[in-house]
């Protein structure tokens, strides 16, 4: 696949005393993610050895697509065994090599090929899949999401996860390859979101680094608005890429670019701004001038270290095996001196709050009372029904991957279950069993477990719903509120007010905001229902909670009540739904431009136009030089103005060697300007005769 494909997933150990010295160490984050591509199974087990336990999660390339774009799988039983044994799960990747025709005619297949990747992670025993088809076109995003659904319908009931890899979008884009991926939506599904946090620099391009530490940050930024935290991996590369007379951008091993440093005796250099190595020689056998830009084991923490400042799920990497091998070493070095108190994980919460019960008096005959009732108090509900408790979480069938906080089931099979305990580790569990009389810890040796124990399931920290599934519950928190507003719309724009998206009071013009929805069975919770004569004639509005039921506040009623669509009101008057997003936050240039027109009109102390644009980015977390001709080093130089986007930083002068003054750029041919001259802040046109004659070019910040 096109290099940018990505990275996942994790590794283990090869040889029984590398086994114990990895125990010793701990477990595998499952969080962080490595790719396995081009190797040998012995080769994967090597390179894993050497993780330090650092990632848990391995991706290897065994899911391939056949010209009809069926599915082939050349699985190795023998890594997927291994894997398992050492604490990793092993999550294929499924791509199309960045075949855009192939990609297209494997979402035309989705159905098809959803079944058989099922099929082959059930009988593989694999954890699930990564969705890595890339180069798609924004006409394929609707099919690339019902992929993923169709995965993830018949995929997470049986505890597999459905990861899918996206392109690292810094601002919303609705067209070509970034516009294949409905993020928002994507989020919502999946059980993890990969961002292929690299190939800014590409084969055949300009000479660059891999992946610029800014642009990493900004697309983290991005996606955040439109995807949980908690949800995100943060791709790193592993590989570097050189240039020379005639090779532009191919892929290289830090293995090999610190071989051809070493026989060159070349000097290693360090670029700030993209926190990147990199190196320009002339190779002493070939002849052959050489520039490379690669991640170390220095550059590769600095971006890791992004993932932890915004609370990501965790990182990954293509591929392994490519890697500085200081890193692992690194990494574990600054664990050790990071090593502070943690706040508990929610397993640790559960199994202590499960301990200090102990003795105390049952008067519920119901094990799974007791279960439900902890992990209500971490904001997780769960049924007091064994049975009906096994379809959520993640499903443990085997003992020695029991970790504490995980809910034991014990019945007669996996469909014939009636209790429910605590496992606390240390081959313990806590269960409050009437027959009991108080609440008692038990041995998974004892005979009871040995007998009817089945399997457990794990649960995750309680992530934050949906905007949907907030706004509906919301409205439900009304039910039975006085109503001293007519108007139906005022209840449903309050609402949604509080989430930070304001909505007019009036079903006419909401009926323009969102996505309109035609068809009553797409309904989703929190779509904003409309009543009337007619698309053209609406009057009321209320909100959809599931289930064929919507809350309105509606005077006549006295109090806020529910209805269901199936009533006459609904069958006679409903017409339609819109359904909002999310809000966002404006890209960094709308920010800017936004910004220097909130100025205008105001008195001018300063005599520099640069220092005006200098405190506007400043605000932004960027450092701009107060001097035009400086600042022209900064950023990416545009000199087309048809090129020019909200927030760019113009620059006038004499030349581009003469630069004295800047202003910032806010769209429609105009500029924002503080030069004083004019007395106060003003706005200008390209046109004008100022710009034709001093205007020299732009730059364009990230």
């Amino acid at each position: 696949m096109k290099k940018i494909i990505w990275l996942l997933a994790l590794f283990f150990m090869f040889s029984f005393s590398l086994l114990n010295s990895a125990s010793a160490q701990g477990t595998p984050d499952r969080n962080n993610i490595v790719y396995l591509f081009g190797g040998t199974t012995e080769e994967y087990k090597q390179q894993l050895s050497k993780t330090n336990n650092q990632v848990g999660t391995i991706s290897p390339e065994y899911f391939h697509l056949d010209a009809d774009a069926n599915l082939i799988e050349t699985v190795d039983p023998e890594l997927v065994d291994y894997a398992h044994n050492n604490g990793y799960k092993v999550t294929p990747f499924l791509g199309n090599s960045f075949n855009y025709q192939l990609g297209v005619k494997a979402m035309e297949n989705r159905e098809n090929l959803a079944d058989q990747v099922t099929q082959s992670v059930l009988e593989n025993n694999l954890d699930g899949v990564v969705v890595d088809i890339e180069n798609l076109s924004e006409k394929e995003r609707d099919q690339h999401t019902d992929f993923v659904r169709l995965l993830a319908d018949q995929l997470q009931p049986h505890g597999k996860t459905v990861d899918v890899a996206v392109a690292p979008a810094v601002q919303d884009t609705y067209y070509g390859w970034y516009g294949s991926y409905d993020y928002g939506a994507l989020g919502n599904i999946a059980d993890t979101i990969f961002i292929m946090a690299y190939d800014y620099s590409y084969p055949g391009g300009p000479e660059g680094p891999v992946a610029p530490y800014d642009w990493m940050k900004n697309s983290v930024s991005y996606l955040t608005t439109k995807i949980p935290n908690e949800k995100l991996v943060l791709g790193v590369p592993f590989y570097g890429r050189y240039w020379t007379d005639t090779t532009k951008g191919y892929g290289i091993t830090y293995s090999r670019t610190s071989a051809l440093i070493q026989e060159n005796n070349a000097e290693v250099k360090w670029d700030e701004q993209s926190k990147t190595n990199y190196t320009n020689f002339m190779d002493q056998r070939s002849g052959t001038n050489y520039e490379i830009w690669f991640d170390d084991a220095r550059s590769l923490q600095e971006k890791i270290s992004i993932a932890d400042e915004f609370g990501l799920k965790g990182w990954g990497a293509w591929a392994l095996g490519q890697e500085d091998p200081a890193l692992w070493d690194s990494l574990t070095a600054s664990d050790d001196e990071n090593n502070e108190p943690t706040e508990p994980s929610l397993g640790e919460r559960i199994t202590e709050e499960a301990k200090s019960h102990l003795g105390e008096q049952i008067t519920d005959d119901q094990s799974e009372t007791f279960v439900s009732e902890l992990y209500a108090a971490e904001g997780i509900t769960l049924p007091e029904n064994a049975q009906d408790m096994s379809n959520h979480g993640e499903w443990i069938s085997d003992q020695a991957n029991l970790r504490p906080g995980d809910v034991l089931l014990f019945g007669g099979s996996r469909d014939n279950l009636a209790d429910a305990a605590i496992y606390i580790g240390d081959g313990q569990y806590v269960i409050s069993y009437k027959a009991y009389g108080t609440v008692k810890t038990f041995n998974m040796t004892d005979d009871v477990a040995k007998q009817y124990y089945v399997g457990a399931i794990r649960l995750s920290e309680p992530t934050t719903p949906p905007l949907g599934g907030r706004i509906a519950a919301e409205a439900e928190s009304h039910l039975g509120e006085q109503i001293t507003d007519d108007q139906s719309e005022t209840f449903v724009s309050e609402l949604y007010a509080a989430e930070g998206i304001t909505l007019p009071e009036n079903a006419q013009d909401m009926s323009n905001h969102g996505e309109w929805i035609s068809d009553q069975a797409d309904l989703q919770p929190g779509d904003v229902l409309l009543f009337g004569g007619s698309r053209d004639n609406l009057a009321d509005t209320a909100i959809y909670i599931g289930d064929g039921q919507y809350v309105i506040s509606y005077k006549a009623y006295g109090t806020v009540k529910t209805f269901n669509m199936t009533d006459d009101v609904a069958k006679q008057y409903y017409v339609g739904a819109i359904r909002l997003s999310e809000p966002t936050t404006p890209p960094l240039g709308e920010r800017i431009a936004a910004e220097a027109e909130s100025h205008l009109g105001e008195q001018i102390t300063d005599d520099q136009s640069e220092t005006f644009v200098t405190e506007l980015y400043v605000t932004e977390g960027i450092t701009l030089p107060e001097n035009a001709q400086e600042m022209s080093n900064h950023g990416e130089w545009i000199n087309d103005q048809a090129n020019l986007q909200p927030g760019d930083v113009l620059l006038f002068g004499g030349s581009r060697d003469n630069l004295a003054d800047a202003a910032i750029y806010i769209g429609d041919g105009q500029y924002v300007i503080s030069y004083k001259t004019y007395g106060t802040v003003k706005t200008f046109n390209m046109t004008d005769d100022v710009a034709k004659q001093y205007y020299v070019g732009a730059i364009r910040l990230q």
